[in-house]
Parts: C-alpha cells; sequence; structure tokens
C-alpha cells in the first residue's frame, strides 16, 4: 500500500526524534513541520499530502522537531538554532538512503529551514 505510513527516528543531541513515513523506497521529500500548535492543526493535512505523494510514487518524511510532539526533549531548552540543527541532522541521515532530497516548509517551518 503506497500510502502506508511507518514510524522511523533520527538523532539528535543524544535522542531519537520521531520520523513519519510514507511511500517505498528512499524519501524524496522532508517535510518540515510548522511551530507549536499549528502543527497539530495541520498534522492531518501534512499526512494526507504524503499519502498524496506516495500515490505517484515519492516517498516523503514528516520530522517531529526536539521538544514538539512525541519528543522527550524539554521544549524550555529548545531554540530557533536548535531547530535548525536537527533539521540539518534528519536531512542528512535521510539523504543517506538516496540522492539529495528536496525540503518542504510549512508556515513557521520556514523559519529554521536553512
Amino acid at each position: 500500500m503506497p500510502g502506508a505510513l511507518r514510524h522511523l527516528s533520527y538523532d539528535f543531541d543524544g535522542r531519537a526524534e520521531q520520523l513519519l513515513t510514507a511511500g517505498d523506497g528512499p524519501p524524496g521529500v522532508l517535510i518540515v513541520p510548522p511551530l507549536f500548535d499549528e502543527m497539530n492543526r495541520m498534522r492531518r493535512t501534512l499526512v494526507l499530502a504524503m499519502r498524496a505523494l506516495a500515490g505517484r510514487g515519492i516517498a516523503s518524511v514528516l520530522m517531529d522537531l526536539p521538544g514538539a510532539n512525541e519528543s522527550l526533549a524539554p521544549i524550555e531548552e529548545q531554540s530557533l538554532a536548535s531547530w535548525r540543527a536537527a533539521v540539518g541532522a534528519a536531512a542528512a541521515q535521510v539523504g543517506r538512503q538516496s540522492a539529495p532530497i528536496c525540503i518542504a516548509s510549512v508556515r513557521g517551518g520556514c523559519l529554521i529551514d536553512d
């Protein structure tokens, strides 16, 4: 099933942070989520987009930022700089599996997509 979701992780700051993947093969798109409460409202829309991409043969991955969603990292220890570093770590670890990936940032996620 091309739109089936799987849970993976990426290593950052000594923790395993969550990645939600859809599609077969190496991911072609890394999705950087919106920040804070917007992520709660956008998660379903992003998952539907991931499933649509998978239906077209494009695998994608949605990352959790440290301190957000399922992360065990304390939110009060996070900053834009640490989130930028986390995006870089996720992109590097996902990118090892394939050719360079596209990064799609949504709303506030654009602030940390260097």
